[in-house]
């Protein structure tokens, strides 16, 4: 990847032997869910949720400090290591000399899953991992959805064949490098940062840094989110996939548990793995429905399932690239278009340098406030429309 820490787009590094792979394998212009799902699950996914065994919310028993949601996925990697299900896991952990930055790395020992632990809001590519993973060994991968698009289309096209198992994190959106720097900016951190961590303290979490000489600062969630209208990829507006449905096990926030999180078992080998860590006591679970899962994310579905495919249409008809999902598709009304249109035309002013300083400078106490009453209002108008989705 070139330029990772700015647009972080691809660039030709050697001699193009015109094999297409490269074309075929991108989870940009096409991801197939019905010939992925068929290939995967053996059918074709539910609309919402995608192909699931049983959806759970819980905690690992044993939690670790720097881990996100009760520690799912860590005592997930864990066990998969132990168990020797696989050799190593590609994860993502921050660099080792520059704090700001994410990286994706083979962690092959517990202590590196455990070290690793933690959000990090920020693109990160997966190939620096997948060049440099042995032929002969079995891997585990964390991936956001994008990522597990492209990893299964590389199985599917004969370039992968040794990444046995995907845990899949919930994701909404991903931002730019220059999101995490803006922040150490306001902090007047940006040349002495030591430290940082996107979801410190107790549930929903802080943004937190720390510099060189021990003093730390700190950013809600709530008001972190304020960088989404800024720095987010295009791609990832035009993404349908909130609960990466193309994993083996998703995992993402249990809205309405604390410290814990939602957890939808796909395939039959996530299954076993869990009812097995379930009943040794290293997984406290208790199932719920379908519905409820839907509930708890009726904002981020709502954004994925409707949002994603009023701004597709809108990008077409404006003649800019957008990805293609097979037969998957929704219909959205002319409300939802409008609203759609005066959102990307708010993305498309944030971007500006102008705005993105006046943003910078304007207190958190007012983007805690307002990026809170926002998300508020979201879930409240999305849940209803999701009862209403359920009762019919």
């Amino acid at each position: 990847m070139g330029d990772v820490y700015g647009k972080c787009l691809p660039v030709l590094t050697g001699k193009c032997m015109d094999c297409s792979l490269c074309y075929h394998t991108c989870p940009g212009g096409e991801v197939d869910f019905d010939a992925l799902n068929n290939e995967i699950f053996g059918r074709k996914p539910g609309f919402v949720l995608g192909n699931f065994e049983k959806i759970y919310v819980g905690s690992a028993a044993k939690e670790y400090p720097s881990a996100a949601g009760g520690s799912v996925v860590s005592g997930l990697l864990l066990s998969l290591l132990k168990d020797g299900i696989v050799d190593a896991a590609a994860i993502v952990d921050f660099a080792a000399k520059e704090p700001d930055k994410a990286v994706f790395k083979i962690a092959q020992t517990a202590d590196e899953i455990i070290n690793a632990a933690g959000s990090k809001y920020v693109l990160t590519p997966a190939d620096t991992a997948l060049r440099i993973m042995d032929g002969e060994k079995k891997y585990a991968a964390v991936t956001l959805p994008c990522q597990s698009h492209g990893i299964r289309k590389a199985v599917q096209s004969g370039v992968l064949k040794n990444i046995n198992f995907i845990i899949g994190l919930y994701c909404g959106n991903n931002l730019y490098h220059a999101a995490t720097r803006s922040i150490l900016k306001r902090f007047a951190m940006d040349q002495r940062v030591r430290k940082i961590a996107y979801r410190s303290g107790a549930w929903p979490g802080f943004f937190s840094a720390e510099d060189i000489s021990g003093r730390t600062k700190k950013m809600t969630k709530s008001a972190f989110n304020y960088l989404s209208f800024l720095y987010t990829p295009d791609r990832c507006f035009y993404c349908i996939d909130l609960t990466n449905e193309l994993a083996d096990i998703s995992v993402g926030d249990a809205w309405g548990y604390q410290s814990k999180s939602v957890i939808v078992v796909r395939t039959k080998k996530a299954l076993s793995l869990i009812e097995k860590m379930r009943s040794a006591g290293q997984l406290l679970l208790e199932e719920i429905s379908p519905e409820e899962a839907m509930m708890m994310h009726a904002h981020g579905l709502d954004n994925k399932k409707a949002g994603a495919f009023a701004r597709m249409s809108i990008g077409k008809s404006r003649g800019l690239p957008v990805p293609a999902y097979g037969t998957f598709k929704a219909e959205a009304g002319a409300g939802r278009f409008r609203r759609e249109r005066i959102f990307m035309k708010i993305v498309r002013i944030g971007r500006s340098g102008f705005v993105r300083f006046l943003a910078g400078i304007c207190p958190v106490w007012i983007w805690d406030m307002l990026m809170s009453a926002v998300r508020k209002k979201w879930r409240k108008t999305t849940q209803k429309k999701t009862r209403e989705s359920i009762a019919k």
